[in-house]
């Protein structure tokens, strides 16, 4: 749905009840599949709290992981 939601009406519908039902049952979700900027933006705007896919970063082997988090977020 993720990736229909900017051309297709029903997908961000169905984008926006998903996160108000969360928002109503105070349980956090992911939004999964997220590939472009304007996807993550669309998704920061209806207050979806967490999202991941090739925007953030193409899969990283387990090794390299703690090396990407620390690129990313310095201390």
């Amino acid at each position: 749905f993720i990736r229909l939601m900017s051309q297709d009406r029903s997908a961000l519908g169905l984008v926006k009840s998903i996160v108000s039902l969360s928002e109503n049952m105070n349980i956090k979700i992911i939004a999964e599949g997220v590939e472009r900027l304007e996807e993550a933006q669309m998704l920061s705007t209806l207050n979806c709290d967490l999202a991941q896919g090739y925007y953030f970063s193409r899969p990283v082997p387990e090794d390299q992981l703690l090396e990407l988090l620390n690129r990313h977020n310095p201390v």
